[in-house]
C-alpha cells in the first residue's frame, strides 16, 4: 500500500512539474494597453493613396524597388484573385501571370521566387522569368494568410482557421507550431530570432523550436503586423486601425477610415513607409511615420 502510494505521489509531483514548465511562459506575457504617454511619436503623415486597379486588396511584399499587392477581388473565391506590381511611389506596372487566384494574400520575396499563399496552397513564382515554377499544396489547410522569414532563411505561412504555423521545406509545408494560442492567426512577421504572429488580440512570439508565449495582448483583434527594426511593431486591426506596439504599450497611429478593413501591411525602414492595403476599401496608402520619442 505504501509503495503504492509512493508512485501515485510521484507521478502528481511529476503533473504538477511539467504543468508549471509548460505554461510558465503564458503567465509572463506582456500586457499591453492603451498608451498614457510613456511613449509618443511625431505622426504619421499619408504621402498617397492608391485607388485604381485595387479590388478588395490584402498584402504588400517588396523587391528591390517595387512591391506587389494581392488581390482576392472576390470574397467567393472563384478564380478571379490577382497580384499587381507597381513601383514604391505607388504607380500600377503590370499583373503577373498567375491564373485562376482564388483569396491571394500573404506573400514573401525570397531568392528571387515570390511565395503567395491561396487559400490552401502556396505558389512559387519565378520574378526574373515571370511565370509560376510551382504549387505547394498544404493538406488539411482551410484559410493560408500570411508568410515571413526568419534569417536563416526559413519560411513560415500561418493558416487562420487552423491553429498553426507551417514551414515551408522545398516544396513540401511541415507544421512548425500548433496551438489554441494561435486561434486566429493572421499577420507574421520575423525580428531579432522571434517569429511573431498575429492573433486576435494578442501578439505571440515563437522562437526557432517553435515554443510560443504571448508577447502582448492588443485592445482589438490585430490583423497585420510588421517590424520597424527598432524593436517597434505596426500593426493593423480588423476596423482598419493602424497602432504602434513599443515599450509594452499600444498607442493608436492612425485611426479608421470610412469603407477600410483591415488587411496586411509592410515597411520599408530604410524609408520610414508603411504601406497598407485598405482590403475593402479597394486601395493602397502609403505613410511616412515619424520617429517615436521615448520618455
Amino acid at each position: 500500500m505504501k509503495y503504492v502510494f509512493n508512485v501515485v505521489l510521484a507521478f502528481v509531483v511529476i503533473w504538477v512539474v511539467w504543468s508549471v514548465i509548460d505554461h510558465e511562459p503564458r503567465k509572463e506575457s506582456v500586457s499591453v494597453a492603451v498608451m498614457d504617454g510613456m511613449v509618443s511619436f511625431d505622426g504619421a503623415r499619408i504621402t498617397k493613396t492608391c485607388s485604381n486597379y485595387f479590388q478588395m486588396p490584402v498584402s504588400v511584399e517588396f523587391n528591390n524597388d517595387e512591391m506587389y499587392v494581392s488581390n482576392i477581388s472576390d470574397p467567393d473565391e472563384d478564380g478571379l484573385g490577382y497580384v499587381c506590381r507597381m513601383s514604391l511611389y505607388g504607380d500600377i506596372v503590370d499583373t503577373l501571370r498567375i491564373p485562376a487566384l482564388n483569396a491571394p494574400k500573404g506573400m514573401l520575396e525570397h531568392d528571387g521566387y515570390l511565395y503567395i499563399t491561396d487559400v490552401n496552397r502556396v505558389l512559387k513564382y519565378d520574378l526574373s522569368r515571370d511565370t509560376l515554377v510551382s504549387t505547394i499544396d498544404v493538406p488539411d489547410a482551410k484559410s493560408l494568410f500570411d508568410m515571413a522569414k526568419d534569417r536563416t532563411g526559413r519560411l513560415f505561412v500561418s493558416d487562420t482557421q487552423c491553429e498553426r504555423i507551417l514551414c515551408i521545406d522545398g516544396d513540401t509545408a511541415k507544421i512548425f507550431a500548433a496551438d489554441t494560442l494561435l486561434a486566429g492567426v493572421s499577420g507574421l512577421c520575423s525580428y531579432n530570432g522571434y517569429l511573431y504572429a498575429a492573433c486576435q488580440k494578442r501578439i505571440v512570439r515563437i522562437d526557432n523550436a517553435g515554443r510560443m508565449r504571448v508577447f502582448a495582448y492588443t485592445a482589438y483583434p490585430v490583423c497585420g503586423i510588421c517590424s520597424d527594426d527598432e524593436g517597434n511593431f505596426l500593426t493593423t486591426d480588423v476596423s482598419g486601425n493602424i497602432y504602434v506596439v513599443s515599450s509594452g504599450k499600444q498607442q493608436l497611429l492612425v485611426s479608421k477610415r470610412q469603407g477600410v478593413s483591415g488587411a496586411d501591411i509592410g515597411y520599408i525602414p530604410e524609408q520610414r513607409l508603411l504601406v497598407v492595403p485598405t482590403n475593402s476599401g479597394n486601395s493602397v496608402e502609403i505613410y511616412e511615420i515619424g520617429r517615436y520619442l521615448q520618455q
